[in-house]
């Protein structure tokens, strides 16, 4: 009787340790009037490279027979990459899934891709991207068109990019190299560094610091407990930066005005072009400018510096 339950058990389960196969998958996809492609996996890392060719293609590797369902609903085309229905995780080897997606270089529309576990990365595309993933990275080069990434415990990397990008992510770094564009990011328990940024900047992390060097405009910087170094063209009308148990190291050309720049426990360097600060009192509490309304203030401050060059 024990026998019987057993064996009934390994089948309804999928129990499958001994399986030591590799198995190679490939499909391919017309998408010649499909506006919209998405593909979903479960503990997959996942590329995505252009290609001459006209169909969109799957190239799939896996330690474990998958099941490939598409669904095409008013031009948008949705494919799922995952373990058969009657495996259950917990008595199922552990999957190990890797898939190469090719973009026809022609498909300039909407690219979407989820997974969880493993890491996505993207290059040499020409359309709207989008990635969520969990516990992996997201590392995208050469994107032209608008991006949205999503991670939790992995990292954020956005590099030579033309459109704006937005982000995620927790538990993880966030780096950006040269975007022609609007960047929003933002992390918790993680850096962030951002470089030569051709548009406006909103960044935001806790516990951890900010580092920005050549962006064309800053609208919001905001950390805890980490510090934040710019060195930028100009603070916009409106924007903020502003931390809490952390120094602000600022070389920024123009203030806008309606500007807020704020600290506590530490200190304040504002280096600016003459004429844009022009207050003549000081405080360790508070400095500012009347004319333009720009604020530098912080409580318990070890010392605010204005440097005009």
């Amino acid at each position: 009787m024990k026998k019987i339950i057993l064996i009934l058990m390994l089948t309804v389960f999928g129990f499958s340790y001994s399986n030591n196969k590799t198995y190679n998958m490939t499909r391919t996809y017309n998408v010649e009037n499909i506006n919209s492609f998405s593909l979903i996996s479960r503990n997959a890392s996942i590329e995505v490279l252009p290609t001459d060719s006209k169909e969109l293609t799957l190239s799939i590797t896996s330690n474990i027979k998958l099941e490939i369902e598409k669904q095409i609903n008013s031009q948008e085309l949705e494919v799922s990459v995952l373990p058969p229905h009657h495996i259950l995780t917990f008595f199922s080897k552990s999957e190990d899934t890797s898939i190469v997606v090719k973009v026809p270089r022609f498909f300039n529309k909407k690219l979407s891709l989820k997974s969880s576990n493993g890491s996505i990365n993207a290059s040499d595309l020409v359309l709207e991207f989008k990635a969520i993933t969990s516990n992996g990275d997201i590392n995208i080069t050469n994107i032209t068109g608008n991006s949205n990434l999503s991670s939790s415990n992995g990292k954020l990397i956005v590099i030579n990019n033309t459109g704006n990008a937005e982000g995620k992510t927790s538990n993880g770094d966030i780096n950006i190299d040269n975007n022609k564009g609007d960047i929003s990011f933002k992390t918790s328990n993680g850096n962030i560094t951002a470089f030569k940024i051709n548009g406006s900047v909103n960044l935001k992390t806790s516990n951890s610091s900010i580092l920005l060097t050549n962006a064309l405009f800053i609208t919001n910087l905001e950390t805890s407990n980490g510090n934040i170094t710019v060195n930028s063209d100009t603070l916009s009308k409106n924007g903020n930066i502003k931390t809490s148990n952390g120094y602000l190291e600022l070389n920024i050309d123009k203030l806008e005005g309606n500007n807020k720049i704020s600290t506590s426990n530490n200190h304040i360097n504002l280096t600016t072009k003459k004429g844009e600060f022009n207050s003549n009192s000081y405080s360790q509490k508070k400095v500012q400018d009347i004319s333009k309304n720009i604020s530098v203030e912080g409580r318990n401050l070890d010392d605010i510096t204005i440097i005009k060059k």
